[in-house]
């Protein structure tokens, strides 16, 4: 097996892109404490 090193701009466009799917589409959290966690950080919280 080959593994291949990322240069350091396309590790910056992966973590871009990975921000920009978290703020758009969020992510799904069924543990109630950490639900608690991200409201005390003022996270965006939708219970619906």
């Amino acid at each position: 097996m080959e593994f291949k090193v990322l240069t350091d701009e396309q590790i910056r466009q992966i973590h871009n892109a990975s921000i920009k799917i978290l703020e758009t589409i969020g992510v799904q959290v069924s543990h109630d404490e950490v639900l608690k966690l991200f409201k005390q950080a003022n996270a965006e919280v939708d219970e619906s």
